[in-house]
């Protein structure tokens, strides 16, 4: 999984995304479905979606100092990238004010 991040994305050979492409890969080293079809999440899929996430400043603050233990807790969910996605926006749109808490 982590060569096919690292080959997929440059932005994964150091720093912050260097962290999450690890995480990433020890999170779905056993594969992990979706809750809602029961089809596997492609891990590349997911390091996008995040790295996405970040780079559009949509995530906490926090994200960014996490280190690969606490990143794999971040990616080691089986909800679809469509509600993480609804989830953000939910907090950014309704209560802006947790981007503010460390």
């Amino acid at each position: 999984i982590w060569n096919t991040i690292w080959n997929a994305d440059a932005d994964s050979h150091e720093g912050l995304y260097l962290k999450l492409a690890i995480a990433t890969s020890l999170a779905h080293a056993e594969p992990i479905k979706y809750w809602t079809n029961n089809k596997p999440i492609n891990p590349l899929t997911r390091y996008q979606h995040y790295k996405l996430a970040d780079q559009n400043n949509e995530l906490l603050p926090c994200f960014r100092t996490y280190d690969v233990w606490h990143l794999r807790l971040v990616v080691n969910t089986w909800s679809p990238e469509e509600d993480l996605t609804w989830a953000r926006n939910m907090i950014n749109t309704e209560h802006p004010e947790l981007k503010n808490q460390d």
